[in-house]
């Protein structure tokens, strides 16, 4: 549940800050990690109230067939989104990695369509792939773990590095520290904290494979997966913004590195790290979706490993 929520969105919190504010940021995310907890009970209590396996079947029950494809193809468009986002992601933190460790000079090939075809196409092929080709949930705890590893090593990359970014940036002449900004960006902040909470398709499937399912259980999931992304979130989001401030990047680990630390190697390696949690990220989106393919294409909740 955790990995299915955690995923590169994590480095553009700090963005959110930066678009709309550090109050409205920190109030933003709040708001966001309530409602991934309030979404997720409705669906279980549901789902166990009326015996129901999975969120099809949710829909089905609620709204007839009509209202189950809609669930269906809107879960195949969103995960089809979210992917082709992670693979992005993944290909623009490996170009950032490669920028700072290759010789000057190359940074035209790094940027370019065949530097990114170069990495993603054996990435998807070769750990991607195996990843979502496996058939529970349960065979992705071991991916998940090593996810949160990976944040959390990033997480203490950026507390360590904030104070010497705080000295060289806060009295900058172009530095400028907002609480509150409102403007159209609101809506792109608001984007950018519900897409960070967004595990709502593996709740069911994790539901499924427990050894004794009850709402108990499965609240408690609920509760502390979506607390340990909002403990991620706000270390991440406040180190980062307040190192770079009004000047901090959409994704924050491409920020320029402390003087006299060119290329940052704790940097360079927290954005490999980045790069397992989108690795845990993108099967554990991806599973769920896959069912409901299956059952809008053939209509049959169990498929094959061949299938």
């Amino acid at each position: 549940m955790i990995s299915a929520a955690l995923g590169g969105g994590v480095l553009s919190l700090s963005y959110v800050f930066a678009l709309s504010g550090w109050v409205i940021g920190l109030i933003l995310l709040a708001i966001g990690c309530i409602a991934g907890i309030w979404s997720n009970l409705i669906i279980a209590k549901i789902a166990i109230k009326h015996n129901l396996k999975n969120l099809d079947e949710v829909a089905f029950k609620a709204g007839g067939n009509f209202l189950r494809k809609f669930l269906q193809i809107m879960m195949i468009v969103y995960v089809t989104g979210a992917c082709i986002g992670y693979q992005i992601f993944i290909g623009q933190l490996l170009s950032y990695f490669f920028e700072q460790v290759l010789p000057v000079g190359d940074e035209n090939f790094i940027e370019s369509f065949e530097f990114r075809l170069l990495i993603n196409a054996p990435i998807a092929g070769v750990i991607l792939l195996p990843l979502s080709l496996k058939r529970d949930m349960s065979s992705l705890a071991f991916a998940g773990v090593l996810s949160v590893a990976a944040l959390t090593y990033t997480m203490v990359v950026m507390l360590v590095e904030t104070p010497f970014y705080w000295k060289e940036y806060r009295n900058a002449p172009q530095t400028i520290i907002y609480a509150f900004k409102f403007d159209w960006n609101i809506l792109t902040s608001f984007s950018l904290v519900f897409f960070a909470y967004t595990c709502q398709m593996s709740l069911l499937p994790v539901y499924s494979e427990l050894v004794k399912p009850n709402y108990q259980r499965i609240s408690k999931i609920v509760h502390r997966a979506l607390l340990v992304d909002a403990l991620f979130y706000y270390c991440v989001a406040c180190t980062g913004y307040f190192s770079m401030f009004n000047a901090t990047s959409d994704v924050v680990l491409e920020r320029p590195p402390l003087s006299g630390f060119d290329p940052d190697y704790f940097s360079l390696a927290a954005a490999l790290a980045i790069c397992i949690v989108l690795f845990a990220a993108f099967p554990s989106n991806y599973n769920p979706c896959r069912n409901q393919f299956f059952l809008l294409c053939f209509n049959e909740p169990n498929f094959s490993n061949k299938a």
